[in-house]
Parts: structure tokens; C-alpha cells; sequence
């Protein structure tokens, strides 16, 4: 266990999220201020997914080729660009030209972070360990909000994107003087077809497939349509949205604790535990009839979502380490569950557009309960299986 590099490496995660973290409680509301409807609300949401499954399983693939550190070097770059398309706004190609830049720099530096802890640290601590760094990382998820929320307010709706900006630029100078060295690629073809059938192709990674879709086809309403029912049902600013989301993600500073458990019980229980807490919770987002009420719930949501992450990440993290492929299998899987956000982007808007709020969050939950349902079959007897058994189902 290479402690300096593990902190340094979660360190950068934090950082990293911090900035684009800070945008979270405007940026729905910002889009839609310029006179965009539900459905091309989530239209241009759907964008991020949609980016991400062409473009996960590459940088995954290319950080096995050439480390690590090279590729988020390049993801700290492309939030700027994705930044700076935001607040130019209109037309409506920026914002879109936004999500696509977006999506790509946070595959680029999250997935590949999450990739070098599992190089890092050994089978037998891997979720305690990968807990304690999410853990750290939710620090920044937690007060940036909050930060962003507080900043819109007393100043204007695009001074977080400003200092995210500004921050990002220490970033990439700081990097930059650290690494002189060319980037050389290999040349070598990557069939994102074939590598996403070679990920279900195990029947170890085929439940964490099906979970992964379930999960993020919830995204929609929890990342477009929670602050805007926020602001709609309970007449509320910024700062209480800021306010939700930090409840929504405090818990996440106990990954830690999570992840030690599922070393202690197996990561297939508590990322099933944590996942029907997660998904099972959105329906009482739509009952809510009041602000502290909702959150409580989303107190109690947020806590199986930590529970889900540590447990999903340590899980293929170790069939990952298994493979040799780390890098290939995180962003495969990255690349599979998008394609349950874009698909949920897409309904979620057309769900508001001619119901309401309140019956979204009703729907993505008995659907994920559904999907959850379906993954159980799968995840028994998950980490049993042995190195060569894994490699069997990993072709080329």
C-alpha cells in the first residue's frame, strides 16, 4: 500500500469534484431560464450519458496504455472548455457543446481516480480503503453546493461558474509544470462494441450491469428535476437547494465505514442493501409534504447511495485487479450504466412535460425496484470466482 500516492491521488478527486460540484444547484435552473421546456431540458441532460458511453470505455482503456495522471490531465482541461460553454448559453449548441465537454472531463479524471486507488490498494482492504477515498471526495460534494448555492444568491447565477473556472486553472498549471514529458499513445484499435460485451460477457460484472442502469436511469430526476421541485413545490432559493444536496450527500463522508463492510459481508450484499434504499426512497420524494420532510428522505436515500457506490466500485475494482484491466472494466461499466441516465433523460422530461414532478420520481422508483429485482439473480457467490475463471470472459 503506497500511502503517500493513495493520498495524493484522493486529493486530486476532491479537488476535482469541488469545482464541478459548485455548479450543481444552478445549473437546471440556469438552462431553463432561457425559456426551455421540461423535454429540452432533458434533452440536453441526456447529452451527458450519451457522451459518456462512447467515451468512457476509451479513456478507460487508453489510462491502461498510458498511465493514469496523463489522462486526467487532460480531463482538468476539457471541464474548462465545458465551463466556459455554459455561460455562453445561447444558442442552444453551447449549452449541448457544455454537456458533451462535461461528461468527457469527468471520465476522464473520476473514473481513471477511481482506477489508480485500485491499483494501490490490496484485495483484502479494497472497499475500506476505496470507502476512505470516495469518503474524502464527498467532502467536496458536500460543501461546494452549498458554496454554489450561496454564491448564486448573493452575488449572480454565473459567479460559480467563475471561480470553478478559476480553480481549474490552478489545476491544470500546477500539473502542467509537473509534467513535461510527450504523451505517446499506442496505436491500437478500441471496439467499444466488443469491449461492452466482454464486460457482460462475466457473469460477476452482468448484476452490476443491470444495477448500474437502474441507478442512473434515476439520475434525471435526482440531478434536473429535484432542484427544480425544489424551487416549484416549496418556493425555495439556491441555498436550499444547496441545502438538499449536502443533506443528500453527507452521508457519503461514511464510505469508509460501508466499505469495511463489504469486506466484512461481501460486496454483494451491501451494494444490494444500498441500492433498494437508494431507489425504494425516490417515491417518498414525491409525497413529501413539506421541506424538512424531504430532508429527512433525503437523508435516508443519500446513506444507501454511499452504501451502493463504495460496495459497486470495491466490487469491480477486484475483478478489475483480477483482469489486469482496471481501466477497461471501470470504463465499460461507466459506459453500460449511461446508457440507463440517457434513456432516463429522455422519459423524465416527457413525464413532466405532461404529468408532473412528483409522479416522475414514482415511476424511476418502481422501475428501480424492478431493476433491482432482476440484478439479485446475479449477484451471489460474486467475489468466488477465480482469476482464470474472470480472465475466460475477458476476450482480446
Amino acid at each position: 500500500m503506497h500511502y503517500k500516492d493513495y493520498l495524493r491521488v484522493t486529493g486530486i478527486g476532491t479537488y476535482f469534484l469541488s469545482t464541478v460540484y459548485l455548479l450543481q444547484p444552478v445549473l437546471a435552473p440556469y438552462i431553463e431560464s432561457f425559456g426551455f421546456n421540461p423535454i429540452q431540458l432533458s434533452l440536453f441532460f441526456s447529452v451527458f450519458p450519451l457522451a459518456l458511453i462512447f467515451s468512457s470505455v476509451y479513456f478507460g482503456k487508453l489510462s491502461d496504455q498510458v498511465g493514469r495522471k496523463r489522462v486526467i490531465i487532460i480531463g482538468f482541461a476539457l471541464e474548462i472548455v465545458a465551463i466556459f460553454f455554459y455561460m455562453v448559453g445561447t444558442p442552444w449548441i453551447f449549452i449541448v457543446l457544455g454537456r458533451i465537454f462535461d461528461a468527457v472531463a469527468i471520465g476522464c479524471v473520476q473514473l481513471i481516480v477511481i482506477a489508480r486507488i485500485s491499483d494501490l490498494v490490496d484485495d483484502t482492504k479494497r472497499g475500506k480503503f476505496t470507502g476512505w477515498s470516495l469518503s474524502m471526495n464527498s467532502v467536496g460534494i458536500l460543501v461546494a453546493p452549498l458554496v454554489g448555492g450561496i454564491i448564486a444568491d448573493r452575488f449572480f447565477v454565473k459567479a460559480p461558474f467563475i471561480l470553478a473556472i478559476f480553480l481549474l486553472l490552478i489545476l491544470v498549471l500546477f500539473f502542467y509544470k509537473e509534467s513535461s514529458h510527450t504523451i505517446k499513445i499506442k496505436r491500437q484499435r478500441i471496439h467499444i462494441l466488443q469491449e461492452l460485451r466482454n464486460f457482460i460477457s462475466a457473469r460477476e460484472l452482468k448484476g452490476m450491469a443491470i444495477l448500474g442502469i437502474t441507478a442512473h436511469f434515476a439520475n434525471s430526476a435526482e440531478l434536473v428535476f429535484l432542484p427544480l421541485l425544489i424551487i416549484q413545490k416549496y418556493n425555495l432559493t439556491y441555498s436550499y437547494i444547496g441545502f438538499a444536496m449536502f443533506v443528500f450527500g453527507i452521508t457519503h463522508l461514511l464510505q469508509g465505514v460501508f466499505g469495511n463492510l463489504s469486506d466484512t459481508y461481501g460486496a454483494n450484499r451491501t451494494v444490494l442493501i444500498g441500492i433498494a434504499l437508494r431507489i425504494g426512497g425516490l417515491f417518498f420524494v414525491a409525497t413529501a409534504g413539506s421541506y424538512p420532510l424531504l430532508i429527512l428522505i433525503l437523508g435516508i436515500i443519500g446513506t444507501g447511495g454511499a452504501m451502493w457506490n463504495v460496495s459497486a466500485w470495491s466490487l469491480m475494482s477486484t475483478v478489475g485487479e483480477k483482469m489486469k484491466r482496471e481501466g477497461s472494466v471501470v470504463g465499460s461499466y461507466i459506459s453500460i450504466a449511461k446508457i440507463g441516465a440517457f434513456f432516463g433523460f429522455i422519459v423524465s422530461g416527457v413525464i413532466v412535460q405532461f404529468l408532473n414532478i412528483e409522479t416522475l420520481f414514482k415511476i424511476m422508483s418502481v422501475i428501480g425496484i424492478i431493476g433491482t429485482l432482476l440484478a439479485s439473480t446475479y449477484l451471489t457467490n460474486i467475489l468466488k470466482y477465480g482469476k482464470e475463471s474472470i480472465r475466460h470472459h475477458w476476450h482480446g
